[in-house]
């Protein structure tokens, strides 16, 4: 994983939001360029997606877990997941079963 290099602060004297109540030109680039980058050193962070079957039990990992499968066969939230479809969706561990959700 890379980090991000802060984009350099606009001036102190430069003021956050003008008479309107919108950010100024400086701070709004300023929160563009650190967005880009939090972005780009984020990119890949994570578990890769896998399969249903391969999945680790839910309660070897407890509850709260979480990961993404690439075969469900449905997309109902809190549902308990099966293999055999198409969809690819996050799961949550309960303790005992994997949940889409």
């Amino acid at each position: 994983m890379s980090f991000a290099v802060l984009p350099a602060l606009p001036p102190a004297s430069q003021p956050l939001v003008d008479s309107n109540g919108f950010l100024t030109t400086p701070w709004r680039e300023y929160l563009v360029q650190l967005d880009n980058r939090m972005r780009r050193s984020m990119a890949g962070v994570g578990p890769a997606p896998v399969t249903v079957a391969t999945l680790p039990s839910a309660s070897s990992l407890g509850a709260g877990a979480t990961a993404f499968v690439t075969n469900a066969n449905a997309t109902t939230f809190n549902s308990i997941v099966a293999g055999g479809g198409s969809n690819t969706v996050p799961v949550v561990s309960d303790g005992t079963n994997w949940r889409i959700g």
